[in-house]
């Protein structure tokens, strides 16, 4: 997977995750106009973010790529990137 694969689908999982915490505390499904908010309001500092991360370069970012970490103990570097 290339690190662009990885953002995307670090970030659908982050954008997933608050909206279903959003929808928790409404009691209902905000809707794909909650998903088009959060990227608006969101993705730049995500992008910024991911990019001082140490997620990018880590074979588990599927996993939990969506904390942006800059230090983790589950850091497993990428031996071949794309």
């Amino acid at each position: 997977m290339d690190e662009m694969e990885a953002f995307f689908k670090s970030e659908i999982k982050k954008i997933e995750i608050d909206k279903w915490d959003e929808g928790m505390r409404r009691h209902s499904d905000p809707g794909n106009e909650y998903v088009l908010e959060w990227v608006e309001k969101n993705a730049p500092w995500f992008r910024e973010s991911w990019n001082n991360s140490c997620c990018r370069d880590c074979v588990n970012c599927i996993d939990c790529g969506y904390n942006i970490r800059t230090e983790c103990d589950g850091f497993d570097q990428r031996y071949l990137r794309e």
